[in-house]
């Protein structure tokens, strides 16, 4: 009767300790962009397929985009450049700064619909390293987060003197996967594939469906219209995205089709360290 107690004793701490959350580790942003090895450099240029082929696009048009990101060897960007206006003009620039150890000290924005102001901002860290608030220096309002057991950020929270502007409530899974994040009574829900890699994200406005490869292929918006007779109408837009990969598993091309037409497209440019 012992020896049978300890196997069940045995076998429940092996399945607890299975479903243990391991400890959070914050994403890089090359992480965060779905990108494969060591990166130096990535342009991202959107072209709006208005009569033109990607393959020789011709002229440019006002939507077209030019975005030029440049990564640290901790694969954290250190500065981003978007260009508009046909992907000529300099609209918006990121720059990050960061101490010796890869913590995210500074950054700062410049962007044209602002004066030609730059903003700075400032990070502040707690005791065991954890991004503790942020801040635009000069400005009253203060981001703070909030931890679970494991470091897994709890909440984040906008705050303007002692007024609370908004909260955002994270979930996890057992396995440490954002389960859903929300706005009050906006909740956005995630699943995943078998292989753990992100597979869809849906709120009430839009759903998010993703390759495993982690690559986004379908995008639904929800629009809703509401008629003088008070009636609702709700329309979907459907867009889905095709993509071509280099030899490290990035993608270099990403075509976006809607009612059957390939209405624009990304053409990536990656120069890698090696």
């Amino acid at each position: 009767m012992k020896k049978f107690l300890r196997i069940i004793l045995l076998a429940y701490l092996v399945a607890g300790c299975a479903v243990v959350r391991p400890r959070y580790v914050p994403e890089t942003d090359m992480q965060k962009n779905n990108l494969q090895g060591a990166i130096l450099r990535t342009e991202s240029r959107y072209l709006n397929l208005d009569g033109r082929s990607i393959d020789d696009p011709g002229r440019t048009t006002e939507f077209d985009i030019l975005i030029v990101s440049q990564y640290n060897e901790r694969g954290n960007i250190v500065t981003e450049e978007t260009y508009g206006d046909g992907g000529e003009r300099l609209t918006k620039r990121d720059l990050y700064i960061y101490d010796s150890t890869g913590t995210r000290l500074l950054s700062s924005e410049y962007h044209d619909l602002l004066n030609n102001t730059i903003t700075w901002m400032h990070y502040k860290y707690d005791g065991r390293g954890r991004l503790d608030a942020y801040h635009p220096v000069g400005n009253e309002w203060t981001a703070l987060y909030r931890y679970r057991s494991r470091g897994y950020p709890a909440s984040l929270t906008t705050i303007a003197g002692d007024t609370v502007n908004s909260r955002k409530v994270f979930r996890y899974d057992r396995r440490g996967r954002l389960k859903s994040d929300s706005y009050g009574s906006y909740v956005t829900r995630y699943e995943y594939h078998t292989s753990g890699t992100l597979r869809s994200a849906s709120n009430r406005s839009q759903v998010e469906l993703y390759d495993r490869n982690g690559d986004m292929v379908k995008t639904v918006v929800y629009i809703t219209t509401h008629g003088e007779d008070g009636s609702t109408e709700v329309e979907e837009g459907i867009t889905e995205a095709f993509y071509e990969y280099d030899e490290r598993g990035n993608w270099t091309v990403r075509r976006l089709v809607s009612d059957g037409e390939t209405y624009g497209a990304w053409v990536r440019k990656i120069e890698y360290r090696e």
